[in-house]
């Protein structure tokens, strides 16, 4: 379990700051990169439920990356949206409540 508390906080970090980058012109590559690899470690050690709430964030990251400037706002409240669920799935996980 602690394996997968560790992936999720580097996969959040990384996703947070990869729309944020996109967002102010920045780049993002790198950090796109590390949540890259903290998704694919968090897939390996997560349970099912939290490994698919993830697939989703992870899903509309690169969406927002790819999308033009006008159009990442929407992408984003849907990024946002998921990034919850996500939280929600891991703190229901590890007995933690959700309120």
């Amino acid at each position: 379990m602690i394996a997968a508390l560790l992936s999720t906080l580097e996969f959040n970090d990384a996703c947070q700051k990869t729309p944020a980058a996109a967002a102010t012109g920045l780049p993002f590559a790198q950090h796109q990169a590390d949540a890259v690899e903290a998704f694919e470690m968090l897939r390996l050690v997560a349970s099912p439920m939290v490994a698919a709430k993830a697939t989703a964030v992870h899903g509309s990251m690169g969406a927002i990356t790819q999308a033009p400037p006008p159009n990442r706002p929407m992408l984003l409240a849907s990024y946002n949206a998921q990034m919850v669920a996500l939280m929600t799935a891991i703190r229901t996980e590890i007995g933690v409540d959700a309120n």
